[in-house]
């Protein structure tokens, strides 16, 4: 919660507003969800809570579902032998919600987490998992990169948006390990143009890797395996075979 609050994607709500009842309010119940393997807990906003037999996904619009279709995407991927893969960091955070929304997305909190005194009440500021209208809001956004961008960029990066990202994820492919350092690059310097951060980049190539700013790649480039001989090799068509 603290560093929701710091990234900005949480404010306390300001204390004229509180008492609004004009119809234009909803709280939110949250959970914490803890992952073992990650060892992290995650904050879960309720937007399917009822009251009165009525929730706040009841009232949003699902949108249009923008997102690739996964078995396609997955398809050309495997099209040329080079691999790359990369993470639009927190992407439905970098979606912000109109002031006059903010109010559907409240939720009570202890300023500075201090369970002691009286929770407060807070609001997020951008769209976030759990309300069905995030997922259109946040793909519609990274479509709007590329109709903002026409003719700033090469146009196969833009189709790389269009065509090889489902939701925050990029799984792309291409002929040449230098073709893939340029796509990276690239990709990164357009999805910034939208406020998107692309980072976590990983490929099948370990030279590849070696050229990704440190910042931007993987961590856990040590348990790969890309040293590993697998017998496996790429046919003259670019498909995969064992």
């Amino acid at each position: 919660m603290a560093k929701s609050n710091d990234n900005g994607y949480v404010e306390q709500g300001p204390e004229s507003e509180i008492s609004r009842n004009d119809g234009k309010v909803w709280y939110i119940p949250h959970h914490g969800v803890y992952h073992p393997r990650k060892a992290k807990l995650r904050v879960v906003f309720d937007c399917s809570a009822e009251y009165l037999d009525v929730s706040l996904n009841d009232h949003l619009l699902h949108g249009r579902n923008l997102a690739t279709k996964l078995h396609s995407m997955l398809l050309r991927f495997r099209k040329e032998p080079v691999a790359i893969m990369g993470d639009n960091e927190s992407m439905l955070y970098q979606v912000e919600v109109p002031e006059k929304h903010k109010d559907f997305l409240r939720f009570y909190w202890w300023p500075k987490g201090d369970s002691n005194i009286e929770p407060k009440v807070f609001r997020m500021t951008v769209h976030w998992f759990g309300a069905i209208s995030s997922p259109a809001c946040a793909n519609m956004a990274l479509r709007q990169v590329i109709i903002d961008s026409q003719g700033l960029c090469d146009d196969e990066v833009m189709k790389c948006i269009s065509e090889y990202f489902y939701v925050d994820d990029c799984l792309k492919s291409v002929p040449m390990p230098k073709g893939a350092i340029d796509m990276i690059m690239d990709l990164k310097d357009l999805c910034k143009r939208g406020g998107f951060n692309l980072r976590d980049c990983i490929s099948n190539r370990k030279d590849v890797l070696e050229l990704i700013p440190v910042e931007d790649r993987i961590h856990q480039m040590d348990t790969l395996g890309l040293d590993i001989q697998t017998g496996f090799h790429v046919m003259e068509f670019g498909g995969a075979s064992d």
